[in-house]
């Protein structure tokens, strides 16, 4: 079967897909798109930017610590259960956020949004497998698709609803969009037949110290890489960040006691014995975290140095979004003109190239050359992001709740921690050299991002077509 040829599904597989696929668009709508609210809420409140990162940062937290073991509960309880349950509750939690009355409101309903997202994202990777499990590969690149392209558009979409101030709601409308898109999303989940797929569970405990364990230590780094950075780097951090990681070596170490000795982990280490999975994980990082340093650089730079309105910069980012779907919609045919190996590497020379006209941007002050370094950024990172997504996911056979709880996992963290990072070659300069520090930092992260993902190819090149 072609890659373009249409999937065949069983009954009602085409309305579980929109349900899925709905779900999806609203987890990275409020986790990407919120950065560009900081402001707008920060003002209603009359509190700085500093504090109100913190709508960020809950949500984060909170989704990193349960991510996992959402995917091992799904296993337990069924997939469909555990993705209806976490969206009811983010719809909930939506509307509680949209008219959340005080600061401290706001983020505990954050915080609680983001465990119901934890929930529910997990649970659609496996879902979608389960809908056609005769053609992984074009039911990861439709779901691939959508997540690059929401991904991309984010800032666009929430720029203009935020700056269109509907019934004067302002930045609340980013939240209060979840509610009816949510409603018609659950109505469609109670209307699918025969919504009883889940993997098959073998029984055991479940394993609550490796959850205890996992999510204290993902806490503690994500918590300690974004508020550290932003504190001077004070002593706390210090202890903290070896800290949390100690507790991941520890939840490394306690999963594999587990397989030992028979029992069913959180995560099962042994999906890194898998040749070149390893590598793949640690490029999609690279990936999706520098990606969205890069763009948080940008908007910084065109909104304190040039001055633009978060109107101007939802418009310049709507060009990375035209050239997301442009690269999604042109996979099949890169494919087939330059074969399963060219994808990524013309991907990886359009992150190039839109990397030097940034830098163009940063010397010349010609601001919107940035549109045109957008849109090739975009192309690059959906010709990049699926081959990434459908190596690591698409041709497996059996369980995949594993690997896609760690993929999932790995891209959501990878943004906080990369901007982080990337903060400290921004923040340690003036705004243009600052910004030109960061395109020539994004450089050398590319370089090695290429090189692991020439790692992960050669290792999943060794997995035989069965595996």
């Amino acid at each position: 079967m072609s890659a373009t040829s249409k999937i065949p599904m069983p009954a009602g597989a085409r309305l579980a897909m929109i349900v899925l696929l709905a779900a999806s668009m609203m987890g990275t709508l409020d986790y990407r798109g919120v950065t560009i609210a900081v402001d707008p809420i920060a003002h209603t409140f009359h509190t700085t930017n500093a504090v109100t990162q913190w709508v960020i940062l809950a949500y984060t937290i909170a989704n990193a610590a349960l991510i996992i073991a959402s995917a091992s509960l799904g296993r337990r309880l069924g997939q469909w259960r555990m993705f209806e349950v976490g969206l009811a509750g983010f719809v909930l939690t939506s509307l509680g956020c949209g008219f959340a009355p005080s600061l401290g409101v706001l983020i505990i309903m954050r915080v609680v949004q983001g465990a119901c997202a934890a929930l529910m994202i997990p649970q659609v990777t496996v879902l979608l497998f389960g809908l056609a499990p005769d053609n992984p590969d074009r039911i990861q690149a439709v779901n691939t698709k959508v997540s690059t392209v929401t991904s991309a558009a984010s800032l666009s979409i929430l720029g203009f609803l935020i700056s269109a101030n509907i019934a004067g709601l302002g930045w609340r409308a980013m939240f209060l969009i979840n509610v009816p898109i949510g409603i018609a999303a659950m109505i469609g989940a109670r209307k699918i037949p025969h919504k009883a797929h889940h993997e098959p569970y073998s029984g055991g405990r479940f394993d609550l110290g490796g959850m205890l364990l996992l999510s204290a230590g993902l806490a503690a780094v994500v918590f300690t890489v974004v508020e550290g950075r932003a504190a001077g780097w004070p002593l706390w951090s210090l202890i903290m960040l070896p800290a949390g990681l100690l507790l991941l070596l520890g939840f490394w170490h306690h999963q594999g006691r587990r397989i030992t000795a028979g029992r069913e982990p959180l995560m099962d280490t042994r999906v890194f014995h898998r040749p070149g999975f390893a590598y793949g994980v640690v490029a999609m990082t690279f990936l999706r975290g520098s990606s969205a340093a890069v763009q948080l650089v940008l908007t910084l730079f065109l909104q304190q140095y040039h001055g633009w309105s978060t109107t101007l910069v939802g418009l310049a980012f709507t060009a990375l979004a035209l050239g997301t779907i442009a690269g999604a919609h042109t996979i099949d045919w890169t494919h087939r003109r330059f074969g399963a190996h060219g994808v990524p590497r013309l991907g990886m020379i359009a992150r190039m190239v839109s990397l030097l006209l940034l830098g163009v941007v940063g010397v010349t002050g010609v601001a919107h050359l940035s549109e045109v370094a957008l849109f090739i950024m975009g192309a690059g990172q959906a010709w990049m992001y699926n081959d990434l997504r459908v190596s690591l996911l698409g041709n497996r056979k059996g369980p995949k709740s594993v690997a896609a709880g760690v993929v999932e996992t790995t891209e959501f963290l990878a943004g906080p921690i990369w901007i982080a990072v990337f903060g400290l070659v921004f923040f340690a300069y003036s705004i243009t050299v600052g910004f030109l520090a960061s395109v020539a930092f994004a450089v050398a992260v590319s370089i090695v991002l290429e090189l692991l993902m020439i790692l992960h190819r050669r290792g999943h090149a060794r997995i035989p077509a069965d595996g």
